[in-house]
């Protein structure tokens, strides 16, 4: 990185996706791994999960839910099954998934009758879900984020790091501190000799290394889902990219959507020009890379959300799910609490708890479901999510309130009444 530079000062409103579906000679389902990768891949899985500490909640227990949470959304992705046909027909039934690499399938198919790779299913699929399908390296990347975006998690907010002042919280200038170290740590591990053989099997070239770092950091720093300045970016870029208008010709006279030095692209006068004139002078070409920065721009945003819906997958599950990672976090804050180390005014977490999952299903996770559904490329998954968020909402309506006062008696139960104190 450059000197003085953070990983927050990495994250980049848009991250560009090949342009075409992967030319991968074979379905990945069938690809034998070197067993020296395999083995580099389970050692560095297993001192990732040492570099986690002992919380109840942010764990490495947690880390592996979340993974599971990503890898089951990123299947309704990649194989969406009659997705497209569903598409096309108008039908919307319900879609089963045989394991079999769709991507590959749509290849093979189009092959078949004598079409390249970028041509007729493949084509629509990669276009479909914003060529997330087509880039295993992106797959691979959401994966990884969620296996390590809490390494080293002190169990407390980012708001307590910087109140008190620790080490990690100035060298990452108060922002976003738990996130920046987990990706410093995880990555300088990853750097390690003993990790050759899997770096190279991730990453064939720099360029790939390259981007592999930059879906790594913003899928990572997505999960800060605190810090209001990167919230209310979130959020104007979501506006941006799922407006109505969001096809090449009208982008052409929003330079505001276009224009991103940080990203790379370079789009000419023409494309900024207003006027009568202004659809005539954005040429082919111009439209094509408008067309490729709307669709890159909404990847981007789908991944990010693909990572914070999985981040809180809990409350999205079956009560009993819910239940069980809420009563954990519980736990983790009143055990700061007790040591004096929750929150700007120390006050007990127990207070506010229940009104607090309220406004958090509210105003974060309903919503939340709804843009995963938005977003059109997880299938009957969002469905599932939102159905799931909303019954959780209104079975801790009724119930919360005594829901929190056993956790405290079981809190109290386990670990002694008395506060720890310095």
């Amino acid at each position: 990185g450059k000197f003085n530079q953070t990983v927050l000062d990495e994250v980049k409103e848009i991250i560009e996706l090949p342009d075409r579906a992967s030319k991968y000679k074979c379905d990945p389902a069938t690809v034998k791994l070197d067993p020296a990768v395999i083995s580099e891949l389970r050692e560095y899985v297993t001192a990732i999960s040492q570099m986690y500490r002992h919380n109840s909640f942010h764990c490495f227990e947690h880390a592996s839910h979340v993974v599971q949470s990503v890898t089951k959304l990123l299947s309704r992705v990649v194989t969406p099954d009659k997705r497209i046909d569903r598409v096309n027909s108008g039908k919307d039934n319900a879609t089963s998934n045989n394991g079999e690499s769709e991507e590959w399938t749509y290849q093979q198919q189009d092959m078949n009758k004598g079409n390249n790779r970028n041509s007729g299913r493949t084509k629509q699929l990669h276009e479909y879900t914003y060529g997330i399908t087509s880039d295993p390296l992106t797959q691979f990347a959401c994966a990884f984020s969620a296996l390590i975006h809490d390494v080293d998690h002190c169990g407390v907010p980012n708001t307590v790091l910087v109140k008190e002042g620790v080490g990690i919280a100035i060298h990452y200038k108060n922002k976003s501190v738990a996130e920046q170290n987990s990706v410093d740590l995880a990555w300088e591990l990853l750097g390690h000799d003993n990790f050759a053989n899997l770096r190279r099997c991730i990453c064939a070239t720099q360029s790939e290394l390259e981007r592999f770092r930059q879906l790594v950091v913003n899928s990572v720093m997505a999960t800060d889902i605190a810090d209001k300045d990167l919230g209310a970016l979130r959020k104007a870029r979501w506006e941006r990219a799922f407006a109505e208008q969001d096809d090449g010709e009208s982008d052409c006279n929003r330079p505001k959507s276009l224009a991103d030095s940080s990203d790379g692209v370079s789009i000419s006068d023409a494309a900024h020009s207003s006027g009568p004139n202004a659809k005539q002078q954005c040429s082919k070409h111009e439209r094509r890379l408008s067309r490729l920065m709307a669709q890159n721009r909404k990847a981007t945003i789908v991944i990010e959300h693909l990572i914070q819906a999985s981040d809180v997958s809990h409350t999205m599950q079956h009560w009993h799910v819910y239940l069980k990672w809420n009563e954990r976090l519980f736990h983790e804050m009143y055990a700061a609490y007790l040591a004096g180390r929750f929150g700007e005014d120390g006050a007990n977490p127990a207070e506010g708890w229940y009104a607090g999952e309220l406004s958090f299903f509210d105003f974060y996770l309903i919503p939340l479901a709804k843009k995963l559904s938005t977003c059109g490329v997880f299938g009957v998954a969002s469905d599932e999510y939102l159905n799931y968020a909303t019954a959780n909402r209104q079975e801790w309506e009724r119930k919360g309130k005594d829901v929190v006062q056993m956790y405290m008696s079981k809190y109290q139960t386990q670990q002694g009444s008395q506060p720890n104190k310095k």
